[in-house]
């Protein structure tokens, strides 16, 4: 979360107090706790519906990454956890703030859908990179240097955002599909 506090420190032009009550705002109105609690419960059905969601959207990455063994759980933590904001810094020390505030603007009109639509935007257009690395350098890939990719600065933003919103995923569809997580983890069970 301290992803998360930094960057609204900076949207808030550092007033503590106002940084202090927006953070309160997102962790209410989006049910942000829960996916820390209950045994990461929420965030593991989010790790599922992203795996289906890429599987529905792009079925050849979805097989790629299942044949080589590479789950969600393996990158996608940071990105529910901190809302991407652990790319708020790119490798040169530059802020993203115009991309951040984008991100921050969808998930707060439109909730987790917002997240989702961005990670499978951000695997589409890093896929020629992604099936060519090896497994070892691919997990190193997808935890670290994808989200300080080109795609993800300031000056694609547009790009971004214009292909997150081209995904015609549902606030439905996402409750669907954590229901079907639910069912099986309690076959499982």
């Amino acid at each position: 979360m301290n992803h998360i506090a930094a960057f609204l420190l900076v949207l808030c032009d550092e007033d503590e107090e106002e940084a202090f009550y927006f953070f309160l705002s997102i962790l209410f109105a989006t049910d942000y706790c829960g996916l820390i609690v209950n045994d990461l419960l929420k965030l593991n059905s989010f790790f599922y519906c992203f795996e289906r969601l890429l599987n529905i959207m792009f079925p050849e990455m979805n097989s790629y990454l299942k044949n080589i063994n590479v789950n969600g759980g393996y990158f996608l933590s940071p990105w529910f956890i901190t809302l991407f904001t652990n790319a708020f810094n790119n490798e040169d020390g530059k802020d993203n703030l115009k991309i951040m505030v984008k991100i921050f603007d969808l998930f707060l009109l439109s909730g987790w859908k917002a997240i989702f639509k961005i990670g499978i935007s951000l695997i589409k257009n890093n896929s020629i990179k992604i099936f060519s690395l090896p497994y070892e350098k691919l997990v190193h890939y997808l935890n670290n240097e994808m989200i300080h990719s080109d795609f993800f600065k300031n000056d694609n933003y547009k790009e971004l955002i214009n292909i997150s919103l081209n995904f015609k995923i549902s606030n439905n569809l996402i409750n669907n599909l954590r229901k079907e997580f639910e069912m099986k983890t309690n076959i499982l069970n």
